[in-house]
């Protein structure tokens, strides 16, 4: 009886030993897409120009913005 409970207790530690080391698909999924490494060197690339297309949006916009409100103004 008690090597019986100690073969299920050996093999539910075994279980829970193995489902922790293992990163579930979602999570690897999720990394690939957001360091861009999900389809090769080309998606690298597509990556880091989007990466440079969204950090100079909100810089470009807050030039415009304000030169519109605190640029020169035109004498009439």
């Amino acid at each position: 009886m008690k090597e019986q409970a100690q073969k299920q207790d050996g093999a539910s530690q075994d279980m829970k030993k193995d489902g922790q080391d293992k990163k579930s698909g979602g999570k690897k999924l999720f990394k690939k897409l957001h360091t861009g490494k999900w389809g090769g060197w080309f998606s690298m690339i597509l990556h880091a120009i989007a990466v440079l297309i969204g950090g100079f949006l909100p810089i470009s916009g807050y030039y415009m913005w304000w030169k519109r409100n605190y640029g020169k103004k035109a004498k009439a």
